[in-house]
């Protein structure tokens, strides 16, 4: 391990910080994360630095998951999760919304707002009757909870409870207390309405993005996300192809240069694919060489591109492939959050 090489990006970065350097401070931490893909201190720095709120909770659930049993950690992330599910649930977003909900409840059952959310969300009685009762288990004081249970129809018979989480998988890495940067807000979220809207969620596309580079990942993450996209990640050709077991995207954003498996090789294995085989795949390269595109038409590439490509490019890229809005799936026996 470069333990010099991390420390100086670090330093770099934190001074960068404090500079104003904003974007500077990103690059050098990224490099740091590919360097050290379990240095909590440097997902958690990422978290404070970043504007959007999708980013912000992917690299404080990097850290989360290095370190669950760290509070400040698990605390941030919690905050950052409620405060996105809020939104999303403010504005229509009812699926998306109850899955940030339900990913607190997974590794803090205790959280009452959580609790409150979810049964403002559910779609049957029944559901909502089974997570107010949580809520009181937790706070028989809860006059808001009391109120709303009383609303409900009753039961016509004995209901089996329903209790949905998402349950993150258990870290390997040992706990440790590094240095983290100024702590995230934990102001608590208001309660939820009566009544939930019920509008349905709907994105301009979900696109999978397969590159070793995380600098060139979270490019693409940060572009596509502002433009209305969902975005997945892979940094191997053996991890997209079990995404694409599971999910099929709109699009894929393909690197060539990859370790085990290259880009070509890829490619020519989602061809074969029997659900994810009509997905059009955009070839990433560094190299704007003839013979290349070549071989990645052969392979059964889409379009080909090449790096650095600047947001603009990519976006008219993407939307040229991607089809127009549609509802969002879920799909059955997998989670929409994935750790990136």
């Amino acid at each position: 391990m470069p333990e010099q090489k991390i420390t100086e990006l670090m330093q770099a970065g934190i001074q960068a910080v404090k500079q104003g350097e904003k974007s500077q401070a990103r690059v050098l931490f990224l490099e740091v994360t590919e360097l050290h893909p379990k240095h909590e201190t440097v997902w958690l720095w990422l978290a404070q630095i970043t504007e959007i709120p999708r980013l912000k909770i992917t690299y404080l659930r990097r850290a989360f998951h290095i370190t669950p049993d760290h509070k400040p950690v698990r605390d941030s992330f919690r905050t950052a999760l409620m405060q996105e599910g809020v939104h999303l649930a403010k504005t229509g977003n009812k699926t998306e919304a109850f899955g940030f909900f339900a990913e607190i409840t997974g590794f803090d059952e205790t959280f009452e707002p959580a609790w409150l959310w979810l049964a403002s969300l559910a779609e049957e009685p029944a559901a909502t009757r089974d997570y107010l009762k949580r809520v009181l288990t937790l706070n028989p004081a809860n006059q808001n909870a009391k109120s709303w249970l009383e609303r409900l129809p009753r039961e016509s018979a004995p209901q089996p409870t329903a209790v949905v989480a998402v349950v993150p998988p258990a870290a390997s890495a040992p706990v440790s207390t590094p240095t983290t940067p100024v702590a995230l807000p934990t102001v608590e979220p208001a309660l939820p309405p009566e009544t939930p809207p019920a509008f349905p969620v709907r994105h301009k596309g979900l696109v999978l993005t397969i590159d070793d580079s995380s600098i060139i990942r979270q490019a693409v993450v940060l572009t596509l996300e502002k433009e209305g996209f969902k975005v997945l990640e892979a940094e191997n050709g053996m991890e997209a192809l079990t995404i694409l077991n599971d999910i099929v995207p709109d699009l894929i954003l393909l690197d060539i240069n990859m370790p085990m498996m290259d880009g070509y090789e890829v490619c020519k294995v989602i061809r074969k694919s029997q659900h994810a085989r009509h997905v059009p795949v955009v070839m990433l390269s560094g190299k704007d060489g003839f013979f290349d595109k070549v071989k990645g038409k052969m392979a059964g590439s889409t379009e080909y591109l090449t790096k650095p490509f600047n947001p603009e490019q990519l976006r008219k890229t993407v939307e040229k492939h991607v089809q127009a809005a549609k509802p969002e799936e879920v799909i059955p026996g997998r989670s929409v959050f994935r750790l990136v």
